[in-house]
């Protein structure tokens, strides 16, 4: 590793956007590679948006780019590109796979027990009926937000439902008290 390497290193991960990741990734590659095929600098990017957990893909995807010429396989110009721009879109789907992962993990706690769905469910809607009594008044609550409160219950249950299904969460909660030992 060179010490513009370990430079670059530096300045990448005190950088906070995604868009100043992305000029310091293209700078440091161009700095870097002035000569260098332009595909695997496009590589380079698509490794360097997928993040340092995916460091292993380095070897496998400039192994892919470059084909296998003791085999006789050559890739034309064509694949080559096409190739290199697969891997800038694994990259930033990687890379953004991980960024917005941990924005679930409050979703997937609120799905994982129906209590808490239940509770969300109520205070957003209770949230709405506060907001309608408050801009309206208690006239507007009666006529509109009889249609909208529960119409917003029943969208929101329906998410639930949904997300639960897609996510893969199963709601933990027990429906009768635990049992005892010792107890018949």
């Amino acid at each position: 590793m060179t010490m513009m390497d370990m430079v670059f290193l530096k300045s990448w991960w005190g950088q906070r956007g995604l868009r100043s990741k992305i000029a310091a990734a293209l700078l440091h590659l161009l700095l870097r590679t002035t000569a260098a095929d332009p595909l695997r600098v496009l590589t380079e990017v698509g490794l360097v948006l997928a993040g340092r957990r995916r460091a292993h893909l380095r070897q496998a995807w400039m192994a892919d780019l470059g084909g296998d010429v003791d085999s006789g396989i050559v890739l034309s110009p064509w694949r080559r590109r096409t190739l290199a721009a697969g891997f800038l879109w694994a990259g930033l789907r990687l890379g953004l796979r991980d960024t917005l992962g941990a924005l679930w993990r409050p979703v997937d706690w609120v799905l994982a027990s129906a209590s808490r769905t239940r509770n969300t469910i109520a205070a957003a809607t209770g949230t709405l009926a506060v907001y309608v009594d408050a801009t309206g008044g208690l006239h507007q609550l009666m006529t509109t937000g009889a249609v909208i409160c529960p119409t917003t219950t029943g969208t929101l249950y329906a998410l639930a439902h949904w997300l639960r299904r897609v996510r893969g969460t199963e709601p933990t909660d027990r429906t009768s008290p635990p049992k005892r030992p010792g107890r018949g």
